[in-house]
């Protein structure tokens, strides 16, 4: 979740480079990486010690400014919530997506949908 969170303020990060003078670019392409489970602080521990220390890795995302020192997880704590969550930068009760499979409201009890794969109730940042 850490590149992930840091790969999308790079999309909304533009403006504020606008706003400060300096020079911003847009990305035709973005790609998000999210690493379940893996908070700030374990990936700040792998940095400090060199264990992240790949060219192109963790360390050199983090050099580039491309990371965060303390991230805020949605609760609860799962991978389409969180996915949702920083698509939208909305908790899980703006996107409707608050489970990896869950039962929505007035639809028949045996029917269940899978977080990954229904539209989000707030509209991505990217829109």
């Amino acid at each position: 979740m850490l590149l992930a969170l840091a790969a999308l303020a790079g999309l909304v990060a533009a403006p504020s480079c606008r706003e400060q003078g300096l020079p911003a670019t847009r990305a035709g392409r973005v790609v998000v990486v999210s690493y379940d489970g893996l908070g700030a602080d374990l990936a700040w521990q792998w940095i400090g010690s060199g264990l992240a220390a790949e060219p192109d890795g963790l360390a050199a995302l983090a050099g580039q400014g491309l990371a965060v020192r303390r991230l805020r997880m949605a609760s609860p704590t799962l991978t389409s919530v969180g996915h949702a969550t920083l698509a939208t930068g909305q908790p899980p009760s703006a996107t409707g997506v608050v489970s990896n499979t869950f039962h929505r409201p007035g639809t028949p009890v045996t029917e269940n949908v899978a977080g990954y794969a229904v539209s989000y109730q707030a509209p991505a940042l990217w829109t």
